[in-house]
């Protein structure tokens, strides 16, 4: 674990999330250009155990293992707000 401006990052190969919430996921992306960093948001099912699965079926699904390391999108998005940064919902 790593923790940036008061959010924790998890290893993905460490820690899974505890509850279906929406997590912040980092990784790198190899593209024409070079190596890039990505960040995404995506739905954690506990259900499931992965990311981006629809209400019933895990056919949709990705592997957390995909990525690198994730957060809560909660505690990253409070970093925002403690800077007095909101963005519309």
């Amino acid at each position: 674990m790593k923790q940036i401006n008061k959010v924790k990052w998890y290893k993905t190969t460490e820690r899974k999330p505890n509850r279906d919430c929406y997590v912040i996921l980092l990784n790198y992306v190899i593209e024409g250009c070079g190596v890039c960093k990505s960040i995404t948001e995506l739905k954690w099912s506990m259900k499931y155990q992965a990311l981006n699965c629809n209400e019933n079926d895990r056919e949709t699904a990705i592997e957390l293992s995909d990525y690198e390391y994730w957060c809560y999108a909660d505690d990253f998005y409070k970093q925002f707000e403690r800077a007095g940064i909101y963005a519309a919902k």
